[in-house]
């Protein structure tokens, strides 16, 4: 029986549509790709291609779910962020049809989207992250208690890569390009991300120094860990890794592990580690 996978929001990564038909052609199984967008890279490198409607109007899970039936597929995959919190609810209705779904449960898939409530729940397992407020004023008292200092960085809450990421270096700046961020949030994508609404969109964190690094952490589809990969990052581009080099660090593997056991997502996890300078 051959393995077809379908890749939804394809997007422009066609090279990641390329690694799968590597692995599923000498199985005989296809990519079939789904997106919004007909003249994308990533949509137009699958072996049979479906145009969905955007993510936020009705009829788009049905729609997958069609193709799912039609073309016989065995596993289905996102490549956009956004796409998660609808596929995730609906994993029982993808395994009726005989098809896995590569995407954590709704909670998790909620946590990882949410940057406040993984600021919640990391700092409750007491483990080290940015500290974080939703809103300027209780970040200014902060830094005027000594609790934090500037610069800060004013970001949106629901996000991804560097959109709307803004370094705030002086106290009566933070109010205004608190403001501005949120209207450039209220202006893109990112609004339906936000389930509270436009009044805790935005978020502010203390700014990290250090040597970065990405971690892609691997568990099964039961949630359990199976392997991590570190690179320390060389250089970036639009918030993600441009370059970067592999490396053997047994603390932040650790630390991989740790958070695959707490989160137990399905997949691949990918998580940005900052080691202080001198730590």
């Amino acid at each position: 029986m051959s393995f077809n996978v379908l890749i939804t929001c394809a997007g422009r990564r066609s090279y990641i549509v390329d690694y799968f038909r590597e692995v599923v052609a000498p199985m005989g199984g296809r990519v079939v790709t789904a997106n919004s967008e007909r003249f994308a890279a990533g949509f137009l490198a699958g072996d049979q291609r479906y145009v969905l409607p955007p993510i936020d109007k009705a009829g788009y899970l049905g729609s997958i779910l069609k193709i799912v039936e039609n073309e016989k597929i065995s596993l289905v995959l996102s490549l956009f962020d956004g796409d998660l919190p609808i596929l995730a609810p609906a994993r029982e209705r993808f395994l009726d049809v005989g098809s896995e779904l590569a995407v954590s449960d709704p909670k998790t898939v909620d946590l990882a989207s949410d940057k406040w409530k993984m600021f919640q729940f990391l700092s409750s397992r007491g483990l080290r992250t940015p500290r974080t407020w939703l809103d300027p004023d209780s970040a200014l008292e902060a830094t005027g208690s000594g609790a934090a200092a500037f610069p800060l960085v004013v970001k949106p809450r629901w996000g991804m890569g560097s959109f709307g990421i803004l370094k705030v270096r002086a106290p009566d700046q933070l109010h205004a390009l608190f403001r501005f961020v949120r209207d450039e949030v209220a202006q893109s994508y990112l609004k339906l991300l936000a389930p509270s609404g436009l009044g805790e969109a935005v978020l502010v964190q203390e700014s990290l120094h250090g040597e970065e690094y990405g971690a892609d952490i691997l568990n099964d589809f039961k949630g359990n860990h199976i392997a991590t990969a570190v690179k320390r990052k060389i250089a970036m581009r639009a918030g993600e890794t441009d370059a970067a080099v592999s490396v053997d660090d047994p603390e932040l593997e650790a630390l991989s592990g740790q958070l695959a056991s707490l989160l137990r997502h399905r997949g691949i996890l990918d998580v940005d580690f900052i080691r202080p300078e001198g730590g």
